[in-house]
């Protein structure tokens, strides 16, 4: 055996160990992994808020007339018009998702023109006024950004007018104000921006509102023996911006 070949590789063996130690030495130690850690969402839903915006409506009103001595018809009234809407309301956030409640009240102008083929009257019809209650669910997609569906109960009073004859008239009628009531379905958006500083939230929303079928009295001039009636159900589509401040955002 060659001892002195035996002793030269012991030696290349021992200074490769002794490098590879002062180069660990010198390199950082290993820290143990760390989950990264979760950010908190830079704002709060929860809380009490108000708000106030303007929108357009769309209504359709499904009619039927009957008086003794005339044939009963049946009709469909369209309208449009402006609207303007002030809410209350407290949401709670649940992690991602929103539930809340509100009320509301619009004043509106939302009008059209019911024709009785019958009689020949043409009647001014418009929306008045309404208000709501109702609650919400929706879900965070990015912390400042809700989407949600809405939902409840609505009220809405209907302005009639006197008729207007469209030709030879036996009758001219009076359609009187009246409140329907329903429910509505709907949804939308909120988005919050610091321009003005926290609290402030954007909203648009669509609504659907589907009232009661109602039936009521119809004065006329002259008489009709007997009465004439009425009975209308209408239905309305809203769309609305509205500017809204929550009390304790980002608290």
């Amino acid at each position: 055996m060659n001892f002195k070949r035996i002793i030269v590789l012991a030696g290349v063996a021992a200074a490769a160990a002794t490098a590879q130690t002062a180069l660990a030495a010198d390199l950082p130690a290993q820290r143990p992994y760390t989950a990264p850690a979760v950010v908190a969402p830079v704002s709060n839903w929860t809380g009490f808020y108000v708000g106030a915006g303007i929108g357009y409506g769309l209504m359709d009103v499904e009619s039927h007339t009957n008086a003794p001595g005339f044939v009963a018809t049946n009709g469909d009234t369209g309208g449009r018009g402006w609207l303007g809407r002030v809410q209350v309301g407290y949401d709670a956030q649940l992690a991602n998702w929103v539930v809340g409640i509100f009320g509301d009240y619009d004043w509106s102008r939302i009008k059209g023109t019911l024709s009785d083929l019958n009689t020949g009257n043409n009647f001014s019809l418009k929306q008045n006024s309404a208000w709501s209650v109702g609650g919400r669910v929706g879900y965070l997609v990015v912390p400042q950004f809700l989407t949600y569906f809405s939902g409840g109960y609505t009220e809405a009073n209907f302005r009639g007018s006197t008729g207007v004859c469209g030709g030879a008239c036996a009758v001219i009628g009076t359609l009187p104000n009246h409140t329907f009531s329903g429910y509505f379905l709907g949804g939308g958006t909120e988005y919050a921006f610091s321009w003005f500083g926290p609290g402030w939230t954007i909203k648009s929303e669509y609504r659907l509102s589907e009232f009661s079928r109602d039936t009521f009295a119809v004065t006329s001039t002259p008489a009709v023996a007997g009465g004439a009636t009425a009975t209308m159900r209408p239905f309305v589509q809203t769309i609305t911006s509205e500017l809204t401040y929550k009390f304790n955002w980002g608290r």
